[in-house]
């Protein structure tokens, strides 16, 4: 049965202090066959640390492919490793390789296509056609002075003036201007039948003038 020993050296977190009695856990994840020999998936390794923090795990691989092995570090990191056979290594560049070489997870794709668009949006938004609003960018409010409008309530006070003067419309004549340029209607019904009466002699006198 074909055997890969992993040595690995802890230290007390942020400090150069070999950590004595750190436990290192090695989970297979996937069974593979040797031979006849089957090593299930649930099969579990550990190795402690000595004085001086090293300690070495003892790991089944096939002969062929690899074996799939999940670490479980003193840090509470679960670096997952496929492990082939071959010599004796450090679980530190085990580590390392299996990071360089693992395509990433689809959870992993999932993250740099999102990414992707967002860098995409900024770009757009960077180099679209609206950029800033009257040299002014984000979440832009402008009021009347920004665009040079008047402001609020101009308008409502100058009609409000212009209706209360006494001739707003000098252009115009005024009401008693109007009645002054004209005779005023009688306002009784006698007088009013009497202008009547001669308005309709003096048709009938022109029209036996005119046609005799």
């Amino acid at each position: 049965m074909p055997n890969r020993v992993i040595a690995f050296t802890i230290y007390h977190p942020g400090t150069d202090t070999p950590w004595e009695g750190a436990v290192i856990t090695a989970s297979l994840l996937r069974s593979f066959s040797v031979g006849t020999t089957l090593y299930p998936a649930d099969r579990v390794v550990s190795g402690a640390t000595g004085a001086d923090g090293k300690g070495s795990l003892t790991l089944a691989v096939p002969s062929t492919g690899t074996a799939d092995w999940q670490f479980r570090l003193p840090d509470g990191r679960l670096p997952r490793v496929a492990i082939a056979d071959g010599p004796d290594t450090d679980l530190t560049t085990l580590i390392a390789s299996a990071a360089a070489n693992v395509p990433p997870t689809a959870l992993q794709q999932a993250v740099d296509s999102l990414q992707a668009q967002i860098d995409a949006l900024q770009e757009q938004t960077d180099s679209g056609p609206v950029v800033s609003v009257n040299a002014q960018t984000g979440t832009v409010l402008l009021d009347a002075d920004d665009v040079g409008a008047d402001s609020g309530g101009t308008a409502a006070a100058l009609l409000a003036a212009h209706t209360a003067e006494a001739d707003p419309h000098p252009q115009y004549q005024t009401q008693t201007e109007g009645d002054a340029r004209y005779w005023p209607l009688p306002t009784d019904l006698a007088t009013q039948a009497e202008l009547d009466n001669k308005a309709s002699a003096a048709q009938a006198v022109a029209f036996a003038l005119i046609f005799g």
